[in-house]
């Protein structure tokens, strides 16, 4: 019977402690100085969304642009040759920051990215390696910036991304100038 009674009184506590744990956790990721898996989620300095860019400006863009979806602004920083893939094969290390300038939290993914070859063959992001952030939910007026581990070949000619954009058949694309 005492250890029914000590167990009953043990578990509640348990849960409360780690409800606790959580909301100490999702109150400083909200003030900007916590981190997921590791990564920063940052204050931004304000400033307002902009109008989603327009479908015939998304294509050939040069690393450092930046386009707008959904009251975000994502910007290409850097390409640069990265580490082995996980099959031995070549890589690309891409670095990107999303600024969350709506009213609601949204995701982001290292899915959302990929290289595009020369006779257009899409090839993901390398999901078995490491250097990649997993999955960001950004909190409203927050920003993030995180890499993402890309197969790369002789073929490679862009960096794509495609993700929750109104014109979904359209990605965005930037050039590859390494």
């Amino acid at each position: 019977m005492m250890k029914k009674g000590l167990f009953l009184v043990v578990l509640p506590l348990a849960a409360i402690l780690a409800l606790s744990a959580c909301s100490d956790r999702a109150s400083q990721v909200n003030a900007g100085t916590g981190a997921v898996n590791g990564l920063a989620i940052e204050d931004m300095e304000g400033g307002q969304a902009e109008a989603d860019t327009p479908p015939d400006q998304v294509s050939g863009l040069a690393v450092g642009d930046s386009i707008w979806t959904n009251s975000m602004k994502i910007t290409l920083n850097s390409i640069e040759i990265g580490p082995e893939a996980s099959d031995g094969s070549d890589s690309y290390r891409i670095n990107a920051t999303y600024e969350n300038h709506g009213e609601t939290m949204n995701s982001v993914s290292p899915f959302d990215w990929s290289t595009v070859e020369a006779d257009g063959t899409v090839v993901g992001f390398d999901m078995e390696g490491k250097g990649s952030f997993n999955l960001v939910t950004l909190p409203e007026q927050k920003k993030f910036t995180g890499d993402v581990i890309l197969f790369r070949t002789e073929n490679s000619k862009e960096v794509q991304f495609k993700a929750t954009l109104k014109w979904s058949d359209i990605p965005v694309t930037w050039a590859i100038d390494i």
